[in-house]
């Protein structure tokens, strides 16, 4: 997939779960996400789970052996979405963020890469100028688990960052994290 996106149906805000699902396995992604649209109440992620139903074994929430290269937006978002799995997947240029889990329980990623992350301002002059700022709270990082809900159940095991602008790795407590 090249510079497009794919939608499984239009997103919302309100407190819809779409039935489905959606399987991504040994694809590779390019030119993704859309400049200035990085943040969680708008996300043009190179692909993006947003209000999914839970994944099971006969219909997995997964994206599994991709690779998501060269993009102008952060590379996965997964937002109430319970149950999704990444393993193997490699997020190599992206902007600000590399994978993002928000309010998604019973999450696994595991073996993935996530390299060569940059922050938004290292595209200002493209994005918005030198004249205006960009301030925020919180920095990206390549693989932000902070948000993504119920800890005790969740799984991030052998995963890498590494030429990060920013942060590496973001989690609070819950996960179970697998140190070698």
């Amino acid at each position: 997939i090249g510079g497009g996106f794919v939608m499984m149906k239009y997103g919302t805000t309100l407190a819809i779960k779409y039935e489905g699902n959606i399987n991504f396995e040994n694809v590779a992604v390019s030119n993704f996400g859309q400049m200035k649209y990085y943040e969680d109440t708008d996300p043009r992620f190179g692909i993006t789970y947003l209000n999914g139903m839970e994944g099971t074994d006969q219909l997995p929430q997964s994206l599994k052996n991709c690779v998501l290269y060269n993009g102008y937006a952060p590379g996965v978002g997964v937002f109430s979405t319970d149950n999704f799995k990444m393993e193997g997947t490699v997020i190599h240029r992206a902007v600000h963020g590399g994978v993002k889990i928000i309010s998604s329980a019973k999450s696994t990623v595991n073996n993935n890469i996530c390299t060569k992350h940059y922050h938004m301002s290292a595209m200002q002059q493209m994005v918005r100028g030198e004249s205006q700022l960009i301030e925020e709270e919180r920095w990206p990082a390549c693989f932000d688990m902070d948000g993504a809900g119920d800890g005790s159940e969740n799984s991030f095991d052998g995963n890498r960052a590494s030429g990060s602008g920013t942060i590496g790795i973001r989690g609070c407590g819950g996960w179970k994290y697998v140190y070698f």
